[in-house]
């Protein structure tokens, strides 16, 4: 886990390998992460340049890769929802700089009797640029929870890229849409990676305040 200047937003961070989710499940939110990717070598090429995602709900993917200077956005590149929609435009910043992703998610809706009566909805902020604008995904992206009305986690993959730098979560913000599973305002939210270490999300305000959280 790379963190700026050695400091987690809010606690601290210990990562030994394996994916990194939070501990409590959440319905609809808002999320800032911040990642950034190393200077790969020519012939490491496509999803080996430092693949990694933030699983929204753990069914849908916002990928994160190194994408600097592609020209033809794709469906598997950075900024992308996994499989399902390339962004619309390429705003990957040079690598071994942070890049940011502001998130608006909203589950997808179903009726009482489990029946989906509406896809989830994602929009996603990169580096500055709406790059998906309250987009429907109809359904889960690979490596992936099933999807029905259940809230779930959020999870950040290590996909075993050498010199990989899986996403930092900065802050988390749950929005009036939550279920009583989710995170309530106010508290904290703990991440929990899967060798047993932990990190907090900040559930209570979407956007850092300067000189703090970690930001430079």
């Amino acid at each position: 886990m790379a963190l700026r200047r050695g400091r987690s937003p809010a606690g601290r961070w210990s990562r030994t390998g394996g994916d990194i989710r939070t501990r409590r499940a959440f319905g609809d939110f808002t999320l800032h992460v911040e990642w950034y990717e190393p200077d790969y070598p020519p012939e490491v090429t496509g999803q080996q340049r430092g693949n990694s995602g933030v699983y929204l709900q753990e069914r849908y993917e916002v990928q994160v890769l190194e994408s600097y200077g592609d020209t033809t956005p794709a469906a598997d590149g950075a900024g992308s929802i996994y499989s399902k929609r390339a962004p619309d435009r390429n705003m990957a910043t040079a690598p071994g700089t942070w890049q940011t992703y502001d998130i608006t998610f909203r589950a997808a809706r179903f009726t009482g009797a489990g029946v989906k009566v509406d896809d989830a909805r994602v929009t996603v902020v990169w580096n500055g640029t709406v790059v998906h604008d309250d987009v429907a995904v109809d359904g889960g992206t690979g490596d992936s929870i099933p999807e029905n009305a259940a809230t779930a986690g959020i999870r950040l993959q290590d996909h075993g890229d050498p010199g990989e730098n899986p996403p930092l979560p900065q802050h988390l913000a749950p929005t009036h849409h939550l279920t009583e599973q989710a995170a309530r305002p106010g508290r904290t939210g703990r991440l929990q990676q899967g060798g047993g270490s932990s990190a907090a999300l900040c559930p209570t305000n979407p956007r850092p305040k300067p000189g703090r959280g970690g930001r430079a």
